[in-house]
């Protein structure tokens, strides 16, 4: 049946208000996902079946060893003529007899150029399953501090919008007052009531984030958080180590899981060459066998047979119908791609290290640059107010000041989080990131402060003074 709209939200928040829910901090909410997040869990099983490929390709050289068994069982009438001195005549003889036979093999690969090239195409295959799980490894790191982020910058840009509707809501009550009393114009009336809808609008918008920043949460982690730790007001800023792109991009060349796994799967290709030639050249096996067999027959009554072969097998391809030339030539196309694929994951892991590299120092730059900008914001919206007192500013003036301060404290909320982001997005293009780099970012967070799931469908309150500011209009 397909929801409706209305019913598919309704859907949401219950299963946002049934999921069980507790205090959740940075490290315990990675430490969360490691165990629930689905999309780590199948690349572990992933991981796991790509390891087998060592043992599919040993299998090759290592004995075969097979057994096989019958019994039959045989009745009928067997006719053939007979020369008497009369003449001729047709004699019947019944059969009933059995015959048993039990053959036991072994097979052991002595020259395949085939099989050598599997096993190591095997051991290649394991090393790109390796390497894929551990940039899934890091993936996981990456999006659930993504998540925990958006999360807290939401209910941030929430407490922001809520105090500036606050504040808006008194000065569209000041303007009303003013008006009223004739020392104001419908003017600023205007203004503070449509700068009081325009934060509304921003508030909803911001409940909104929440909601699919906590539904994405709760997906990777397994439950609803009840409270989340925040972020210490003094925020270390800290530049990359090492200090320069060049070095970060030496890094990346050795440790990246990405340009490991382009090289493993060149690897993996180089291998498919060499197993498609093998198919012009010949093999040898060496062949022990043993077989017992016991059996009656028309002329022999309890036959027991017992041979033990020892051999080598040799096997020389001739012809094969062009199948393995373009086997090979299928190969070589496919070793080549691989070549390019790896170039050109070379060339993506550089720029995304100096994409990173770029983003972790201008994000340090720009959290400075608006701390002091929230600091000149306030001075600025206290030195307005005076202004207005004194006859030299006006309303407007004081609506684009705290607008200005809202806007400074919410670029500055999302700026931290940026730059912490950028440096951990920074380790992971280098092959670095890991579990020590999240207890690093775990020990910025400080005391935890509970989540306001927003109700669904919920809007803002008219405010007291915008319900008679409809009335003075």
């Amino acid at each position: 049946m397909k929801l409706t709209p209305l019913a598919a939200l309704l859907s949401g928040a219950l299963l946002l208000s049934a999921t069980p829910a507790k205090a959740l901090g940075f490290l315990e909410a990675y430490r969360a996902a490691l165990t629930s997040d689905p999309t780590y869990q199948a690349a572990i099983a992933e991981n796991d079946a790509g390891q087998e490929n060592i043992a599919l390709g040993r299998a090759g050289l290592l004995p075969q060893i097979s057994a096989s068994g019958s019994r039959y069982k045989v009745k009928g009438d067997q006719e053939y003529p007979q020369q008497t001195l009369t003449g001729s005549r047709r004699v019947t003889n019944p059969l009933d007899y059995t015959s048993n036979s039990r053959v036991v093999q072994l097979r052991q690969t002595l020259l395949n150029w085939g099989s050598i090239a599997q096993y190591r195409q095997g051991k290649a295959r394991a090393g790109y399953s390796g390497e894929i799980f551990r940039s899934k490894q890091q993936d996981l790191a990456l999006r659930l501090s993504s998540s925990y982020f958006q999360v807290l910058l939401a209910q941030h840009s929430i407490e922001l919008a809520e105090a500036r509707r606050d504040t808006l809501n008194q000065q569209v009550k000041t303007t009303e007052k003013q008006f009223e009393a004739g020392d104001g114009t419908i003017t600023d009336v205007d203004e503070a009531r449509a700068r009081f809808d325009l934060s509304a609008a921003q508030l909803i918008e911001a409940r909104d984030q929440l909601t699919v920043a906590l539904r994405s949460l709760r997906e990777m982690v397994g439950e609803t958080p009840l409270s989340l730790a925040v972020l210490k007001t003094e925020l270390p800023l800290v530049s990359p180590a090492p200090d320069t792109l060049e070095a970060w991009i030496e890094l990346a060349l050795d440790s990246s899981p990405e340009i490991a796994a382009a090289r493993q799967a060149l690897e993996v290709a180089a291998r498919e060459v060499d197993k498609s030639r093998g198919g012009h050249l010949p093999t040898v096996d060496l062949i022990a066998a043993y077989n017992k067999s016991q059996s009656e027959t028309v002329t022999s009554i309890n036959q027991d047979t017992t041979t033990r072969q020892v051999g080598l097998q040799v096997n020389i391809p001739i012809f094969s119908g062009g199948y393995t030339n373009a086997l090979t030539n299928q190969a070589i196309a496919n070793r080549q791609r691989a070549t390019y694929e790896l170039e050109a994951a070379v060339n993506r892991t550089q720029l995304e290290v100096t994409r990173q590299f770029s983003g972790t120092l201008s994000g340090i730059a720009k959290v400075q640059a608006l701390q002091l900008a929230v600091a000149s914001s306030e001075k600025a919206v206290h030195s307005t107010k005076m202004g207005f007192q004194a006859g030299m500013r006006t309303n407007v003036d004081i609506l684009n000041a705290e607008e200005q301060l809202y806007q400074s404290r919410r670029n500055l909320a999302e700026a931290k989080y940026l730059y912490l982001l950028s440096s951990l997005r920074l380790r992971a293009a280098g092959g670095m990131l890991s579990e020590a780099d999240m207890v690093a970012v775990d020990s910025f967070f400080g005391a935890e402060r509970p989540v306001r799931p927003p109700k669904l469908g919920s809007t803002p309150d008219k405010s007291a003074g915008q319900k008679k500011s409809a009335r003075v209009g």
